[in-house]
């Protein structure tokens, strides 16, 4: 889970590398990011 406020972290990044290091499929699902600033 990636909070959208942050981005993507360094500790996303090594999550990202063991999950494709392991060869199976991967899907990223995307909900919307509720910010009332931008709404």
């Amino acid at each position: 889970m990636l909070d959208a406020t942050d981005g993507v972290t360094a500790y996303d990044r090594e999550i990202a590398k063991i999950l494709h290091k392991s060869g199976k499929d991967i899907f990223l699902l995307i909900n919307k990011a509720d910010n009332t600033r931008r709404e």
